[in-house]
């Protein structure tokens, strides 16, 4: 499975979201401009994830490819600089809270052949799955990617990103 990653995109939509949001402004801005505001990588939660027209095994899915997914992010930082693009020195992770998470998901829900399940999830999806979170007493701002649909066809994975 080849991960586009569009993460320019999901900046601009942080930002745009901000400019929008004006409760959500304030916090945006001490993300953005603040380097005294920790930033800890959370990883990217698949459990409401949809894999439309795979042919891989499910099982397989979850148990390797969802993990070198978040593994791949991590490890390859100059590629995925999401440091440079919330304009830190340095982004802490944690990808533990979501490998437990994503290793329980039901391989019958993983993968769809319906196309309009790219884009579910809608923002009470988010904050329901954000909820059932156990953060462990974690410090500063979380940053989560939320994975809604990945498209074989489209080469594409249509994410979620949530500042905690």
């Amino acid at each position: 499975m080849k991960r586009v990653n569009k993460l320019a995109a999901l900046v601009v939509f942080l930002f745009l979201l901000g400019i929008t949001q004006p409760l959500l402004a304030q916090t945006l801005k001490e993300v953005f401009n603040s380097s005294e505001t920790p930033l800890f990588y959370l990883g990217v939660d698949f459990t409401l994830a949809r894999l439309i027209d795979a042919p891989e095994v499910a099982s397989d899915i979850r148990d390797r490819q969802y993990p070198a997914i978040n593994d791949l992010i991590v490890n390859e930082s100059k590629k995925y600089d999401l440091a440079g693009a919330f304009h830190k020195s340095n982004i802490e992770h944690d990808l533990g809270l979501v490998a437990k998470r994503n290793a329980k998901i039901n391989t019958e829900e993983i993968k769809s052949t319906n196309s309009a399940d790219y884009n579910r999830l809608k923002e009470e999806d988010i904050t329901k799955l954000v909820k059932g979170f156990d953060f462990e007493g974690k410090k500063g701002v979380g940053l989560l990617f939320v994975a809604d649909g990945m498209s074989k066809g489209k080469k594409s994975e249509g994410l979620w990103v949530t500042l905690i």
